[in-house]
């Protein structure tokens, strides 16, 4: 089974993918949907977004699932609702949002004819994905205590040979992970996840072997219509052409890389068995203990303009001050972008 970064394809554009080896594209692939499809009943969509006909860019491969655990996906009004709906017409899975808390917590369950796959995904709300309520449509939190509830109960189900959970977190173009984050990723690997995958950064980040498990921390975009939203402001600066997709499987994991030519291509151009210790890929902090790591990310890490560092073992009250913090900050961030004071991408590093 294969895991592929970023989708937001606007109307009239068609990706075409180049040099693709048979074997990958004929894997069942699951890719997030990086905002609501937009079907004839969905107007006035002023966010990210994918056209009615975004399969079309993935004809030569086998697409099983979409993941809608992000911030965009509630772009449109019933955003969930119709996306979920369109893309059940389509005989494509959906996990990770939905019109309420237990649906948005359903995980997915897919098979590629060997190995059957249970897979969870969840959004942070610092980052705009809003969570599922009892009675209200959302994301399924990105929460510890849920999520390794979920990952337990998944593992008790008999006939799951791989569970898979994925993150949408961190902020946007950060290349390593909050130490909260990489700390929780490695706590779903000790309750049984097989493998952690993180969307958001639009950045192709490291990947870490942990207990022998694969924890990838950014796979980047897999097919964004760069400059083709909101009149062209939502522009990708060259460092997020570069992209991943993980291949979780039965006796080693790979990743796949492959690089954004714009406006609508994207090039294969090698495949990498994770557990390689020469790879460029591999993440730099690997084996560091949380204190460690933590000592090491505010030396190294990206994004440090008035926004704060997440800890696993800081004070509730602390973490939510936290958040509503990054959270008031994205507010003003996306009214400046509205009204046009603020762009996106090539000239702005928001953490929304």
């Amino acid at each position: 089974m294969i895991f592929a970064g970023d989708v937001a394809i606007a109307q009239g554009d068609v990706f075409q993918f180049r040099g693709f080896p048979d074997r990958i594209t004929a894997q069942p692939w699951i890719l997030n949907l990086e905002g609501p499809v937009l079907g004839d009943e969905m107007k006035g969509c002023r966010g990210l977004h994918n056209a009615s006909d975004w399969l079309l860019s993935f004809s030569g491969f086998r697409v099983r699932g979409v993941v809608l655990a992000n911030n965009h996906i509630q772009d449109a009004t019933n955003g969930i609702a119709n996306t979920r709906a369109l893309s059940k017409t389509l005989g494509l899975e959906a996990v990770g949002a939905g019109s309420d808390s237990r649906e948005a917590a359903q995980p997915m369950l897919v098979s590629d004819g060997n190995l059957d796959y249970g897979v969870i995904a969840a959004g942070w709300s610092a980052i705009g994905c809003r969570p599922a309520k009892r009675n209200r449509p959302g994301v399924n939190p990105l929460r510890r205590k849920p999520l390794l509830r979920q990952v337990a109960t998944l593992r008790k189900q008999s006939g799951i040979d791989r569970i898979v959970v994925i993150l949408h977190g961190n902020y946007e173009f950060e290349l390593y992970p909050q130490p909260s984050q990489r700390h929780l990723a490695h706590r779903l690997i000790d309750a049984g996840a097989h493998a952690v995958l993180f969307h958001h950064s639009h950045l192709a980040s490291h990947v870490e072997q942990y207990l022998g498990q694969t924890i990838a921390y950014g796979l980047g975009n897999w097919a964004f219509s760069s400059g083709r939203f909101q009149n062209g402001r939502v522009l990708m600066p060259d460092e997020a052409f570069k992209q991943l997709a993980i291949e979780i499987g039965r006796e080693h994991d790979s990743v796949h890389v492959a690089m954004f030519d714009p406006p609508n291509k994207v090039q294969y151009v090698r495949t990498e068995v994770i557990a390689n210790q020469d790879s460029d890929l591999l993440a730099p902090f690997e084996g560091f203990d949380d204190r460690t790591y933590l000592a090491w990310f505010r030396r190294h890490r990206h994004k440090r303009r008035a926004l704060p560092i997440f800890r696993h073992d800081e004070p509730k009250v602390i973490e939510q001050l936290k958040l509503g913090f990054v959270q008031t900050r994205n507010l003003l961030l996306a009214s400046a972008f509205r009204w046009g004071v603020k762009s996106y991408g090539s000239t702005s590093r928001s953490g929304s």
